[in-house]
């Protein structure tokens, strides 16, 4: 059986719901019936509000960072670590503040492209930096 959610994402036309939720043995699916990028097209948005919204309902954690409009922030996840993207399309330098729980404790830390090596303790990875303009951070961390 789906359920509405129309508190997740109501169908501006006419408030009815444009998201339904089905529940099945431990997982659960969601049908949109919707065109939810449509507004982003006219108005870009950093994040859309329903990719916030998905991410909470699928139980995702968010990182924690600061940086300026044009940094862009990638991640990918593999069994024994992760790599972490910060992609300045801006014409400045842009100093950037990240920090993020993981999965296992981490081993190891380093920033690709300048060989730099950070240390940390646990499961919490924090840092901060710049990101030359035009240029990339990528840091991997093993676990």
């Amino acid at each position: 059986m789906w359920i509405a959610v129309d508190c997740l994402y109501p169908n501006a036309a006419d408030g009815a719901a444009a998201a339904y939720e089905h529940v099945y043995g431990k997982g659960s699916a969601l049908l949109l019936g919707t065109f939810a990028g449509q507004q982003n097209e006219a108005k870009p948005v950093t994040m859309h509000p329903l990719g916030e919204i998905l991410a909470k309902w699928a139980g995702l954690a968010q990182p924690e960072w600061k940086a300026p409009a044009l940094v862009e922030l990638r991640e990918m996840d593999g069994d024994k670590g992760k790599f972490v993207f910060l992609f300045n399309h801006g014409e400045k330098v842009a100093e950037v503040e990240f920090a993020q729980t993981l999965e296992r404790p981490v081993v190891n830390v380093r920033e690709i492209v300048t060989g730099k090596t950070w240390k940390t303790e646990g499961k919490r990875f924090t840092m901060k930096t710049g990101v030359p303009a035009q240029a990339v951070r990528i840091y991997r961390i093993d676990y």
